[in-house]
């Protein structure tokens, strides 16, 4: 099953802070009786060549697998705190797997970059 954690695409290179549905999702599968430790998350990013054009390619990078045992330890006696630390967890391995640029007065400069070169690669 794939979820996309941000709630939202966007064109530019950031990504927003990720929401707590896929870290509670995966915390209450994982406690589910006989499900302990079956579940595997893993963060995926993706590059799209062009991200305002309809099949346009795309470069899929795939991180580690996330360890879920010491989130499903925190769970036990605060879930709250164990998802906030999951999804945290989540939205640093995702900026690692992509090109993220979290200062906005430096997105359009990319931007240019990326139009620039973009034709150079063709």
């Amino acid at each position: 099953m794939l979820i996309f954690p941000e709630g939202t695409s966007r064109t530019d290179r950031s990504i927003v802070k990720v929401k707590t549905g896929a870290a509670r999702l995966a915390l209450g599968q994982d406690a589910r009786p006989g499900q302990n430790g079956k579940l595997t998350m893993v963060p995926v990013g993706l590059h799209f060549a062009d991200r305002t054009r309809f099949q346009t390619n795309v470069v899929v990078s795939v991180g580690r697998p996330i360890d879920l045992a010491p989130f499903r330890e925190q769970a036990r006696t605060d879930m709250q705190a164990a998802v906030r630390a999951l999804t945290d967890h989540v939205q640093m391995g995702l900026e690692k797997l992509i090109l993220h640029i979290p200062a906005a007065d430096r997105l359009a400069l990319v931007a240019a970059v990326e139009r620039r070169y973009r034709e150079d690669v063709r």
